[in-house]
């Protein structure tokens, strides 16, 4: 697999070199790439590859620029000469990346104990514009309808779906209900208010980036309030493939599950609400209401909120009732769910234009979809049928955007800003974790609830992407810090896949409500870990690499109710 990665990232530099000299040459460049050392061509001595392409190779490289949005281009010659690649091309180009994140991913867990998630993301960066640069940029372009648009859009429709759909509020309990509302309440209440001072003090200093330095103190505080809303968000995939790994059962594994997906539906309502207020504080091109304007168009997305996820929901019942087998449903759901979130915000793009008054005025794609999926869970006998229809296509849509995350990783911004990631990441640690702990205190949990709950909730992963998307693809996105807070954030996430999987293992296991038939065996990070004999008497099951891809990728947790309520 890794060869032919090598093999197809050869083919497609090649062809793309090939069709550039004469463009390079022609930008007046020649002269530089004859008075340095020739790397490229060094490196790709033995490949076969012509002595033109070579030194297109290596003109490109030293040609290159980066735009805002993080994508390597040449001025007025690389993109513009060569034609756009067709989708059909697209799908075999990215194809290949995904094939390849399916099976690497599928290792992590066992040589790696690292999420499978790392997996996908890692052949994504190395199949992106930073390595091999075996992805066109046409591929990963979502700007356009592209490979990566219809990924991006239905896979955050179906994020933001499986979050509505997590939990039915009135099969949960008025207790269970209770303590999970308390651990949200008090993790928020300090994220939105020491960590928004926190992030509010970082913009000042030169550890944010410089584009937010320079903004009025409104601005920044608001800006540090949206940025404490995403970090606040947890990890549904690898809490519920923790679960699943360690087969968790009791107090601890109770309140991490409930926790997790309510937090989600919390902090997606409260990004939606965040987006409107931030633009209205900041300058932006065109962007600019009175506080009295900002008021009514937030109480107007409310109202569009609830309308427009009724209508999805009347929508997903009708496909629901339909007879005949589920994969068609789930087409459907899918294409829907893509179709809604490209539309709309193609829809709030075009709000401005209608009326002045309207230009803050947005349907949030992420939260509509949400309401439509909690529309049916808890309104319609369908519910459940409906989360186990998210539940099987989940290994069909998260592997592929995580590689197309891994493609887009904006390497440059991270590196630039990495010395804002580690007191970002420690703010959003520390934090969540004096938020939880304070929790179980005020709900008199035991001793065990009160020092392992706050380990199983600092994973991230997701949730928190999709915000990111829907930030920049979005209003606040015209801002000139949204794209170094992205990369900012994108590398709190990539940091946390290092410590928020292990940590919350590690709780449910020294809790002692792992019911692991050997603790010996391979330290998995994923849910399909049984791939080793237990004690040498009797053989653990195997399960396929589908079945593990699922296990490790589910967003939803079947008879979720039942697993938060039940006691030891």
């Amino acid at each position: 697999m890794l060869l032919l990665l090598q093999l197809s990232s050869i083919c497609y530099t090649v062809v793309a070199a090939t069709s550039e000299v004469d463009a390079l040459e022609a930008h007046g460049k020649q002269a530089v790439c004859q008075s340095k050392p020739s790397y490229l061509s060094l490196r790709w001595q033995g490949t076969g590859l012509p002595t033109s392409a070579a030194s297109a190779l290596e003109m490109r490289s030293l040609l290159q620029v980066q735009t805002a949005d993080g994508v390597s281009k040449i001025p007025g010659s690389s993109d513009e000469f060569l034609p756009p690649m067709s989708f059909i091309f697209q799908i075999l180009n990215f194809g290949v990346a995904w094939a390849a994140a399916w099976k690497i991913g599928a290792m992590f867990p066992r040589y790696f104990h690292l999420p499978m998630l790392v997996g996908y993301m890692l052949v994504g960066v190395t199949c992106g514009s930073y390595m091999t640069g075996m992805l066109s940029p046409d591929t990963i372009d979502d700007s356009e309808f592209s490979v990566a648009s219809l990924v991006e859009n239905a896979t955050i429709a179906f994020i933001a779906m499986s979050a509505g759909s997590e939990i039915n509020l009135r099969r949960l309990g008025l207790e269970n209900l209770q303590k999970i509302g308390t651990q949200i309440a008090m993790i928020s209440l300090l994220m939105f208010s020491v960590g928004t001072s926190l992030f509010l003090f970082l913009s000042r200093t030169h550890i944010l980036p410089s584009t937010l330095l320079g903004e009025p103190a409104h601005c920044r505080l608001s800006a540090a309030w949206l940025i404490a809303v995403i970090q606040t968000a947890g990890s549904v995939i690898e809490v519920l493939a923790i679960y699943h790994e360690t087969k968790g059962f009791g107090p601890v594994t109770s309140l991490m599950i409930g926790t997790t997906m309510l937090l989600d539906m919390f902090v997606v309502t409260a990004f939606a609400l965040a987006q409107p207020v931030v633009v209205s504080q900041c300058s932006a091109q065109g962007v600019g209401l009175l506080p009295q304007e900002v008021a009514i168009s937030i109480m107007g997305q409310f109202v569009l909120w609830i309308v427009v996820g009724g209508l999805l929901a009347c929508v997903l019942q009708v496909y629901m009732m339909l007879p005949g087998p589920d994969f068609i449903k789930t087409a459907l759901i899918v294409i829907t769910g893509w179709f809604c979130h490209f539309e709309l915000q193609k829809i709030n793009h075009e709000i401005a234009s209608w009326s002045p008054s309207l230009k803050l005025v947005s349907i949030d794609p992420l939260l509509v979809c949400m309401i439509a999926a909690s529309f049916l869970q808890h309104l319609s006998s369908h519910g459940e049928d409906f989360r186990k229809i998210l539940d099987m296509v989940a290994p069909l849509v998260m592997p592929p955007f995580f590689t197309v995350i891994g493609a887009k990783l904006n390497i440059g911004t991270i590196a630039s800003h990495a010395s804002a990631i580690p007191p970002v990441f420690l703010t959003r640690f520390v934090l969540i974790a004096a938020g939880s702990f304070v929790a179980t205190l005020i709900t008199k949990e035991s001793l065990a609830v009160r020092n392992y709950t706050w380990m199983t909730l600092q994973s991230q992963s997701g949730v928190t992407l999709a915000l990111l998307i829907s930030m920049t693809s979005g209003m606040v996105g015209k801002l000139p810090w949204a794209s170094d807070v992205r990369g900012i954030i994108a590398g709190c996430v990539v940091a946390n896949q290092l410590v928020g999987p292990a940590l919350c293992r590690f709780a449910i296991r020294t809790a002692g409500e792992s019911q692991e038939e050997d603790h010996a065996k391979p330290n998995m990070c994923d849910a399909a870990t049984n791939t080793a004999e237990s004690d040498g008497r009797l053989p653990v099951p195997k399960l396929s690499e589908t079945a593990k891809t699922r296990l490790a990728t589910s967003l939803t947790l079947r008879d979720a109710e039942s697993v938060i309520r039940r006691k030891r």
